[in-house]
């Protein structure tokens, strides 16, 4: 089977695809063809999870460990929004080494 969003070919049996991790849905079985149909449910990744995992960065990681198997796509956005403020807080500490030296 094939996926429709990235179509990589993936086994049967797996509920979401491994190469872009969205959830596929099977939709009907045709035994005369032997091909098997499969919608992907697509949810778009809101952008209020990437704040959350920016402004609360440890709230973000509690949110994410709860929510990344029934949300993938927003758990990644939790993680980073996550990221953007590690990195951010590495240029502000490079920055300020750099002034003591």
């Amino acid at each position: 089977m094939y996926c429709l969003n990235c179509k990589e070919f993936m086994n049967d049996e797996l509920d979401h695809c491994p190469k872009c991790n969205h959830k596929l849905v099977k939709l009907r079985n045709d035994p005369t063809a032997n091909n098997t149909f499969y919608t992907i449910s697509i949810k778009k990744p809101q952008l209020k999870y990437a704040l959350i995992g920016f402004l609360f960065p440890w709230l973000g990681i509690l949110l994410y460990l709860t929510i990344r198997d029934q949300d993938p796509n927003n758990g990644r956005m939790i993680l980073k929004g996550g990221l953007g403020y590690v990195y951010l807080m590495l240029i502000f500490f490079a920055l300020y080494l750099r002034t003591l030296f």
